[in-house]
């Protein structure tokens, strides 16, 4: 399929209890090979977001993707599993092309691959049984199953699982799932440095945030050219822009022009300090002069 990125959630800038309601989210680069949006809450800020809040985010997208031609992955994972049964519902009704999951983890998480599969099979018939991504995170869930297990048992048990959102540095297991039927599931490699993932023939990969996009596809197209040695350097500039960016994530859309608001708790914002050293880091890395106004699709 290709990248998927991660919009981040629009809130009004002074009041992270609001939702910005003139846009789905923070804008996307306009790049030609970007596929698919996974929403809503990039960098896990859907936990934050009320179950109402997240049904307008997806009408929102999905209504937006069909204009930019996005397929529009609605993430529908919850805490409690029939409010993900609820909002996979809610995915189907306003024509979402497909759902993703992240399962129940806290306080009680699946004790087995049989009651993980017996959750999954619930949202997914909820859904009139969409085109389903897992979303493997063990370092968050600890819900640590090999994938190949699940996939291998999804053919007979979850037929409708399309994808994993792959979060964990397990090549053999990955390798094995890709492998699997000649690529029966697409396995969305989401670890950094994404160019470990390359040589096992992966297509699809899961950004962090949105203005990583122009870095990771001097990657993609030196090692599809063949030129390793280039491909190495194009990921060690990412990684460099990484490292810059350290925890001022969100902030960077601000200082791109636009304001996505400040985190909701538990989460608290980045201090002043930690602002100033991350813009100055990024105009010493020339990180401004690769966007211009004509890059996003949204209007400030």
């Amino acid at each position: 399929m290709g990248p998927a990125q991660r919009p981040l959630d629009a809130l009004q800038p002074g009041h992270e209890h609001q939702l910005r309601h003139d846009r789905p989210s923070c804008p996307l680069p306009k790049i030609s090979w970007r596929h698919f949006g996974w929403v809503p809450g990039g960098m896990g800020q859907w936990a934050q977001l009320t179950i109402e809040e997240r049904k307008q985010i997806d009408e929102l997208w999905v209504v937006e993707g069909k204009k930019q031609g996005l397929l529009i992955i609605v993430h529908v994972g919850a805490q409690a599993v029939y409010d993900a049964v609820e909002l996979a519902k809610h995915a189907r009704e306003i024509g979402a092309e497909a759902i993703a999951v992240m399962p129940p983890f806290a306080p009680d998480r699946p004790p087995t691959l049989d009651v993980l599969i017996q959750i999954l099979a619930m949202i997914a018939d909820a859904s009139g049984n969409l085109p389903l991504y897992y979303y493997h995170i063990p370092g968050t869930t600890n819900i640590r199953f090999p994938m190949y297990d699940l996939v291998r048992r999804s053919v007979n048990e979850l037929p409708s699982l399309a994808g994993i959102k792959y979060v964990d540095n397990n090549l053999t297991d990955f390798r094995l799932c890709l492998e699997f039927e000649n690529g029966r599931v697409n396995m969305m490699w989401a670890p950094e440095p994404k160019i470990q993932a390359l040589p096992l023939g992966t297509t699809s990969f899961v950004l962090a945030e949105p203005y990583y996009a122009p870095y990771l596809l001097p990657v993609l197209n030196y090692w599809r050219m063949g030129n390793h040695e280039l491909a190495q350097a194009a990921q060690k500039k990412l990684n460099d822009l990484q490292q810059i960016v350290g925890p001022a994530g969100k902030d960077v859309m601000k200082m791109l022009g636009y304001d996505c608001g400040i985190p909701r708790l538990p989460k608290t914002p980045i201090s002043q300090e930690e602002y100033d050293s991350a813009l100055t880091g990024l105009k010493t890395f020339g990180f401004f002069a690769t966007f211009n106004d004509s890059t996003f699709p949204f209007q400030r």
